[in-house]
């Protein structure tokens, strides 16, 4: 018995030429982004990572990104449009756990505007990333705690506006806490607060006073997040200002601390007289290591810094003999001159005087330092 040879159906061969065609045109494990040009899974027990698609990068299979390439490139899409609006588009580099993919665009956010901004103020940049997603977030800071609650006594209108104002603000890159004054709406309760919280303790633990435009701020502000029990104040010729947010303090309240630090070689002592315990009197404030001074203190802060010159005038003392220091402008040139009797003491790497009937608890002058 003969078969017959049947040409292939139109039908068969139609399903032949879909599968072809989807094979040659399906992307590989890549996702669609102009700026996130790599993620790694770094939860699985080989970090996995999927790249951009424009980077042409074979990586091995993944499931987690397989099962999220899509809904991670639709995710993308919406925040780097976001980033398009104010002009941060720089590459990033980002890591996650499956469980914090729900808050991919916050990890953008944070990743781009850390590198858009020039105040380096973390958690400003935190706070807005929650803002431009819709975040609301706990308030466990000072900037939290003012932010949100002047939120939302706006008006749904008003929150509109001021959305947009904030993305109008984003685009210069010098934006930083003071940069939404100019929506009043929000402005006057805002600042007021953060006034507020500032104000409620108008002891600090240490005060620096420079006027050095590259005084190290932002590596003080990281140390005093890290350490919220430590009170920080930054004092020049526009204020003064609680770190960690550079909240300008009030003028007119009290300020007090247990020691200020003042880069000047002349200083007027007899002004602090009613507002600090121990005035520390610095040479220069460049590349100092603060770590210490919130780990271990004052003393810590000053021996681990062994090239900074400095004189520690205790103010109590100093009040005693006030009519005899007086006319003293500048202690480092008094310390050269006098005939002072001091002892070196090596825990604190410094100078003491062995009368300390002139207020001078310690000092440190590298010239005066034998060996050096």
């Amino acid at each position: 018995m003969g078969y017959v040879t049947r040409p292939l159906g139109l039908g068969f061969l139609a399903l032949m030429i879909i599968i072809a065609f989807q094979i040659t045109t399906k992307k590989g494990l890549c996702m669609d982004s102009n700026i996130v040009y790599k993620i790694d899974n770094i939860e699985s027990e080989n970090t996995e990572s999927m790249y951009a698609c424009k980077m042409h990068r074979k990586v091995n299979f993944s499931v987690f990104f397989y099962e999220q390439q899509d809904q991670i490139s639709s995710r993308l899409a919406k925040v780097e449009l976001l980033l398009h609006q104010i002009g941060a588009e720089t590459p990033l580099y980002i890591r996650l756990t499956p469980e914090n993919l729900d808050s991919i665009e916050k990890s953008v956010l944070v990743g781009a505007l850390g590198l858009h901004l020039r105040s380096g103020d973390d958690a400003l940049v935190n706070l807005l990333a929650d803002f431009l997603t819709h975040t609301v977030t706990p308030a466990d800071d000072m900037l939290s705690s003012a932010w949100w609650p002047t939120y939302e006594e706006l008006s749904f209108g008003d929150r509109l506006q001021f959305y947009d104002f904030v993305l109008l603000q984003l685009k210069d890159r010098n934006a930083d806490i003071q940069s939404f004054r100019g929506f009043p709406q929000f402005a006057k309760a805002f600042y007021q607060r953060l006034d507020n919280f500032g104000a409620a303790n108008s002891k600090f633990d240490f005060i620096f006073e420079t006027e050095n435009p590259e005084f190290q701020v932002k590596e003080l502000m990281t140390l005093t997040r890290k350490n919220p029990n430590v009170r920080v104040a930054l004092k020049n010729s526009a204020g003064t200002f609680v770190l960690p947010f550079m909240v300008k303090y009030p003028d007119m309240l009290p300020l007090t601390t247990q020691y200020r630090f003042v880069v000047d070689k002349k200083v007027n002592v007899a002004k602090y007289e009613e507002n600090t315990e121990h005035l520390i009197i610095l040479n220069s404030d460049n590349s100092l290591k603060f770590a210490s001074l919130f780990n271990e203190g004052a003393a810590a802060f000053l021996s681990s810094n062994r090239k900074l010159d400095f004189i520690q005038i205790h103010l109590p003392s100093y009040k005693l003999k006030e009519k005899e220091m007086h006319n003293i402008s500048d202690y480092f040139d008094f310390i050269k001159s006098s005939k002072m009797v001091s002892e070196w003491v090596r825990d604190r790497k410094a100078f003491k005087p062995v009368a300390a009937v002139d207020a001078i608890q310690y000092y440190r002058i590298n010239s005066l330092v034998p060996g050096t």
